[in-house]
């Protein structure tokens, strides 16, 4: 049995760092990485929704399964009025939240 070692990470910002607000998210998968595409709801009606797109992450497997990980626990931590689960509406097929 291998014995987890704990690393020490230290982190700098690069000059093309950003934060970056959504309301809009949506999943692709490959079978190779993972792209969450980040956006901004600029309009919604009954039947259409218009977004800005306004980053794209791609993560592989392995980072996907960590994020996973670590959304799981510290959204488990929020109290349930804050964790209020909303159903995300469909577009062109695909899941969005």
């Amino acid at each position: 049995m291998t014995e987890k070692v704990k690393v020490k990470v230290t982190r700098s910002r690069s000059p093309h760092h950003r934060v970056v607000y959504a309301n809009q998210t949506q999943l692709m998968a490959t079978n190779v990485d993972i792209r969450l595409r980040f956006g901004v709801i600029e309009r919604a009606e009954a039947a259409e929704l218009e977004v800005e797109d306004q980053v794209d992450v791609v993560l592989g497997p392995h980072e996907m399964r960590g994020l996973y990980e670590l959304l799981g626990r510290n959204l488990d931590r929020f109290p349930d009025a804050a964790a209020e689960a909303r159903t995300a509406p469909e577009t062109d097929g695909r899941k969005t939240s």
